[in-house]
């Protein structure tokens, strides 16, 4: 008895606080989660949400057209009557941008601290930056289903199933969350309404996702009370763990001594949403927490229908945070049956019952042609700390000045009730609504609500920025994408090889790295040596070692053997060969040639097969090179070490065996440099390959075999870096640079060529291991013992991404061999996870075959409008980014470095004009500038890297470039000397 008298108290009490709204909890509708993608209330109204991310492309007028019109087909089959409403929340926030900011460089940040790169300084100034352009913001579609979408005999049949299921149950308290409240009929209706917009949406551009429940939930609590509220709040629903009783307050019978089922309650959802009470401060402001709401309400619609981004740029420039919710209900003619009846009657007594009528007819009619007439509902409201009602005055009046201002709509800040008000801009958790109800065709609707750009990527290494100021991250070498291949284009001095260095370090940087990443930068000038020794600098000293940067000669001292092999492998894998091939393809064309002789690859493949055949240990013609002592004193002291015995037939092939079975791989890899053949060994051919092309005879009258030994033996000799076994080996650094500055000249013919062969032999070195991997050790011809190191080998860098990148890469665009050896990576790299990066000077830099490969293509400079025209004409972007091209790539700016950027991934093709805004100490550590980099190299070499930068930041934010240039003016020698001087000491004064 008494139970059912609790009962009866307790729900009196819970329908008194809904109908007199005395505490905020009433407010709410929302009864529990009816599915993993749905919440239901106490009427049996179902509701779904979508996270609008945005639109993959830049909205101009015609797409603006064509995007609203797509909406509006979308919508219109299903708010015909008034079974469904849609809601569009957008909200904006220029206070939380610094917290998203951060929560988007968490992984960033850990993996610095794992692989100990000291950039923690150069991810906060990126912050700062972007913190001071963007702010932080949030786009959902909510879809509501009533019950009235299914017929009223369904109702009544699935409500009384409903009915005989619950007694069948242990009874719960009224205020607990039900174990059944949504009817089947309408839950199919309402998962393949959102299902179908969900695609509707994808197929017209925008990049959506489904919201789960408990999504939904933490988003509504998040816009009612944020300070209360952790980022990883979760809500306790029907079908989670039984909650722990806390209290016997909570038992259905207090004399009980033992639980049973009854007693367990989900607690509602309306207590998990409100944690704390609101305050009403006065008709117009209500606080929660430390934080007071002021609503505004569009009391009479726009008389013009204007695009919502007309709003959000004036609200942007004001710097306010605010949101809104538009609210559209179908069938929207059923709410003016009331006014249409009387106001015809009426029109006599007063011309505006006469407007009234003549717009329920104009409405009648458009809905007779076809078209989907909706009521509509439009809430805004913005904050401040509650003990700030002056700012939050302030703010308030001028949201409703640029909310009037937007098409020319009447506002009113006062609904009678604060609470209601503010409860009304909060999503998913009512049906209500204290704005003033119209009633307009959907086609118009649409063209009045927020669409925005998008990323693909949640968050990303890399943190752009649209124009307006919205979070564009980007995270190179992710699964978004099926391969890694980014060019970069423009005009020098519009800041194509900093992006480029941004990127690369981004990818040294990216979350769940372990080590550093491989990667190889070739480059024609000092740029990336200056880059790869900030990343040293940046690095403990016991680690300084894992990266380096070298500067080729034509010297003996930078020799590299193109024939040399993994250790122990007799011969070599089938992706090498085909690059000996390529070089000695080069090599074997006549500088005044545009193309090798014809069939002189055939022969090539030949000669690499059979020198690798003679100077192995295998086979009876084998006449492997012999040891001698006194070649490698480091080899000649640990053979010693170890006792080991050798004669005159001692073959170099058999130190490599002894020394890695010995654990000596250092060591055994010398020794195998002087095992493999070299270029010269492919002078002397073999009388089969004679036999075979022989009779092939070339313009100078020579056969084939003849011409070929004629230009290696010249290469030979032009070539000291080529021609002899390796001295130059990048060894362990695992991020290293090439500047090919005075190997890889321009001009004749024959400079062309040897900077071809420079190109290829520098990416060779850089990228000879990128390769291995662990279905490619069985095949690889070798002695067993080497097997289960290769396979070590291969196993810790299969999943690892490795880039090769190549800046002033226009100086490649004679060499079809080069630019074919980058292709092969471009196409087939995604098996050995290699990424490939390019930079050049213009779009035509690239073949057509390139720029098609590419996934993500950065324009910093567009040139005339004619190119910009060509560029659209290849990459397909349309007319708006063509437009914005022109209009805002023009360079770089203090507030960072416009770009059209294009990115294929697999969920489409995003293009979009971004920003790259870069923190001074970003600015410092990328720079490439003479001057900046001897300043920074000697001030961070005496404070450390992360203290160099912080005082270069502080005294030249800049640069020291104009410094430099005023004390060279004023007849100082040693100017550079003393900025790093004044810098220096001014951090030790402090």
């Amino acid at each position: 008895m008494k139970t059912l008298f609790a009962n009866f108290v307790e729900g009196v009490a819970s329908y008194a606080g809904s109908v007199f709204r005395t505490s905020m909890p009433s407010y709410c509708q929302i009864e529990t989660a009816d599915s993993d993608i749905s919440l239901v209330t106490a009427q049996g109204t179902l509701v779904s949400g979508l996270r609008l991310n945005g639109f993959n492309f830049p909205i101009g007028p015609a797409e603006f057209e064509e995007v609203t019109s797509a909406i509006t087909r979308t919508l219109q089959s299903f708010l015909s009557n008034s079974g469904h409403s849609v809601d569009f929340f957008a909200t904006v926030d220029p206070s939380k941008i610094r917290r998203k900011l951060s929560v988007l460089s968490d992984g960033v940040r850990n993996t610095c601290d794992r692989i100990g790169l000291q950039m923690d300084d150069v991810i906060t100034s990126n912050e700062n930056a972007l913190a001071k352009l963007t702010a932080d913001e949030a786009l959902y579609l909510v879809l509501w289903t009533r019950k009235s979408v299914i017929s009223k005999n369904e109702i009544g049949t699935e409500q009384k199933e409903i009915m005989e299921k619950l007694a069948d149950l242990p009874r719960t308290s009224k205020s607990a969350q039900p174990y059944f409240s949504a009817l089947s009929s309408v839950r199919e209706k309402h998962e393949a309404t959102i299902g179908s917009i969900l695609e509707d949406l994808k197929n017209s551009g925008v990049v959506c996702e489904m919201l789960n429940s408990r999504e939904m939930l933490r988003i509504a609590r998040m816009e009612i009370d944020p300070e209360f509220t952790p980022a990883d709040w979760n809500p306790q629903l029907v079908g989670d763990r039984i909650p722990v009783v806390q209290s016997p307050g909570i038992l259905r019978d207090q004399n009980k001594r033992n639980l049973d089922f009854s007693d367990m309650q989900y607690p509602p959802i309306s207590w998990q949403l409100f944690p704390r009470d609101a305050q009403r401060i006065n008709s117009k402001y209500v606080s929660v927490g430390e934080r007071a709401f002021a609503p505004v309400f569009v009391e009479i619609p726009p008389r013009e229908i204007t695009p919502f981004s007309v709003l959000f740029d004036k609200l942007k420039t004001a710097k306010l945070p605010w949101r809104c919710l538009i609210r559209i209900d179908g069938g929207g003619l059923a709410y003016t049956s009331i006014k249409a009846a009387f106001a015809p009657l009426l029109s006599l007594t007063s011309s505006s019952n006469s407007k009234i009528a003549e717009a329920i007819k104009a409405l009648r009619d458009v809905e007779f042609e076809g078209n989907t007439v909706t009521r509509f509902r439009m809430s805004f409201c913005t904050w401040a700390p509650a003990d700030n009602l002056k700012l939050l005055a302030a703010r308030s009046s001028r949201l409703a000045q640029i909310v009037s201002a937007w098409g020319q709509c009447e506002v009113r800040e006062v609904s009678g009730d604060p609470l209601f008000g503010m409860i009304s801009t909060v999503p998913f958790i009512t049906e209500e609504s204290a704005a003033n109800a119209g009633v307009a065709p959907l086609a118009h609707l649409t063209r009045m609500l927020p669409l925005r750009p998008s990323s693909p990527w949640a968050s990303g290494s890399i943190v752009f920025r649209t124009l307006d100021g919205r979070v564009i991250p980007f995270q190179p070498g992710s699964s978004l994408q099926s391969t890694w291949n980014y060019i970069f284009f423009g005009r020098p001095g519009f800041g194509k090889s900093v992006q480029m260095l941004n990127l690369i370090l981004s990818s040294c940087m990216q979350p769940g790295l372990n080590r550093l990443p491989q990667v190889g930068i070739v480059d024609i000038g000092p740029s990336s040596q200056y880059f790869v020794n900030m990343i040293r600098e940046s690095l403990p000293k016991n680690l300084r070692h894992l990266v380096g940067g070298y500067k080729l000669t034509m010297s003996a001292e930078h020799a590299i053997n193109p024939f040399d092999t993994p250790l122990g492998c007799r011969h070599p894998t089938p992706e090498h060969k085909a690059f000996i091939v390529n070089i000695l393809s080069q090599i074997a064309t006549p500088a005044e040639m545009d193309k090798g002789y014809s069939r002189m690859s055939e022969l090539i493949s030949k000669v690499i097969d059979d020198v690798y055949e003679m100077y192995s240990v295998e086979g009876a013609k084998a006449t492997p090179k012999r040891y001698s002592i006194g070649t490698l004193p480091e080899v000649d002291e640990i053979l010693s070490r170890f006792n080991y015995v050798h004669d005159s037939n001692t073959a170099w092939w058999h130190i490599v065996d002894f020394l890695a079975g010995a654990g000596e791989n250092h060591a055994a890899t010398l020794a195998q440099r002087y095992a493999v053949p070299t270029i010269s060994d492919c002078v002397a051919l073999s009388s089969q390959v004679v036999d075979v092309f022989g009779k092939i005879t070339v313009d100078t009258g020579e056969s084939l075999p003849e011409a070929f030994s004629s230009l290696i033996s010249s290469a030979t000799r032009d070539f000291p870096n080529l021609s002899s076994q390796t001295q130059f080996d990048i060894g362990e650094v695992r991020i290293a640079a090439i500047n090919l500055e005075e190997v890889a000249k321009s001009g004749s013919r024959s400079a062309v060529r040897q900077t071809a062969i420079m190109y290829m032999l520098a990416s060779y070195a850089l990228t000879k291991d990128y390769r291995l991997s662990p279905d490619s050790v069985p095949s690889m011809r070798m002695p067993d013992q080497y097997r289960s190191y290769h396979m070590k080998r291969a196993r810790e860098t299969k999943e690892e991404l490795k880039w090769i990148a190549y800046d002033e890469f226009h100086r490649t665009s004679n060499s079809e061999a080069v630019q074919a050896s980058v292709m092969v990576d471009m196409r087939e790299g995604r098996k050995f996870n290699i990424g490939v990066i390019l930079s050049s000077q213009g779009a035509e830099d690239f073949p057509p075959a390139m720029r098609e490969f590419a996934t993500g293509t950065f324009i910093v400079d567009a040139g005339s409008d004619n190119n910009a025209r060509s560029l659209q004409k290849f990459f397909g972007f349309n007319d708006t980014a063509r437009n914005l091209l022109t209009q805002k790539v023009l360079g770089p700016t203090a507030a960072g470095v416009p770009m059209l950027v294009s990115l294929t991934t697999k969920k489409g093709v995003f293009t979009q004009i971004l920003v790259s805004t870069l923190g001074q100490a970003t600015r410092w550590a990328l720079s490439t500038t003479a001057e900046d980099v001897l300043v920074r190299e000697i001030v961070c070499s005496r404070l450390g890297a992360v203290e160099g930068r912080s005082a270069l930041v502080a005294l030249y934010p800049n640069g020291v470039q104009e410094a430099n240039e005023r004390l060279k003016e004023a007849g100082v020698s040693d100017s550079i000397a003393q900025i790093a001087k004044e810098i220096v000491d001014f951090r030790v004064a402090r």
